[in-house]
């Protein structure tokens, strides 16, 4: 990773707004050498032509062919002192600025091509560094597969302690369900007793009045039924108090 980020913070080897600067100057240098260009074809077209038109005209007037020869020189002073130096200064820089732009090309070239070298490590890095990484997913799986019976025993507290939970819960039902069935067996005795001393009643007042075998017949000489409330014991229970669970 730190590679990949230095490879991105590369310096460039040529400063492009510099040079991009430079071009721009660089073109208007050339506008300008072209327009002397120009001028000075121009003005050698007008001088051949003036210099045909003497020649055919005036063959034998040597005065106005000196002066046609006159003007031109005047013409050949204005080129010599300001326009051929000039557009010999011109053409130095452009050929300053052409070989410094060769020179920029090169450095580029042989950047991009560093460059080039340095992303072809950089992949083939990747790829070893890929490999290694499945390996080395495979080694963690096959570690974490031989060490599962490791999360067993971390639970094994955490099922320890709710098992002792568990015994004070079913205690505390027990005791809640015998209170229960006490009170049922409560209630059903004293139904019991009331229905006893009604059948009581019943037989006192019509024992005299009919026979003892018409009583038998319809069974109305027996007792109430009983309810018998049975629970099983809890003592099997384990004797465990919730402050046998602060320590865990």
């Amino acid at each position: 990773k730190c590679d990949v980020e230095a490879l991105f913070m590369t310096v460039p080897s040529v400063d492009i707004t510099k040079l991009s600067e430079r071009l721009q100057t660089t073109r208007d240098l050339l506008l300008e050498m072209t327009s002397i260009s120009e001028v000075l074809e121009k003005d050698w077209l007008l001088s051949k032509d003036q210099l045909a038109r003497a020649l055919d005209q005036n063959q034998h007037q040597t005065q106005t062919f000196l002066g046609e020869c006159g003007a031109l020189q005047s013409m050949n002073e204005v080129h010599m002192n300001s326009h051929i130096p000039r557009i010999e200064e011109l053409f130095n820089k452009l050929e300053r600025f052409t070989k410094h732009c060769i020179d920029c090309k090169n450095a580029m070239s042989r950047c991009v091509h560093s460059q080039m070298k340095s992303i072809a490590v950089l992949q083939n890095r990747i790829s070893v560094t890929r490999n290694k990484l499945s390996a080395y997913k495979e080694v963690a799986r096959n570690i974490e597969d031989a060490c599962a019976h490791l999360n067993l025993v971390h639970d094994i507290p955490v099922a320890y302690s709710n098992c002792l939970k568990e015994v004070i819960r079913r205690r505390k039902f027990a005791d809640v369900f015998s209170g229960h069935a006490q009170k049922f067996a409560e209630n059903m005795s004293s139904l019991r007793q009331k229905e006893e001393v009604a059948r009581h009643n019943f037989e006192k007042k019509y024992e005299g009045l009919l026979p003892q075998e018409l009583l038998f017949a319809l069974k109305l000489h027996l007792a109430p039924p009983i309810c018998e409330v049975h629970v099983s014991p809890s003592d099997d229970l384990a004797e465990i108090q919730e402050s046998d669970l602060n320590p865990l």
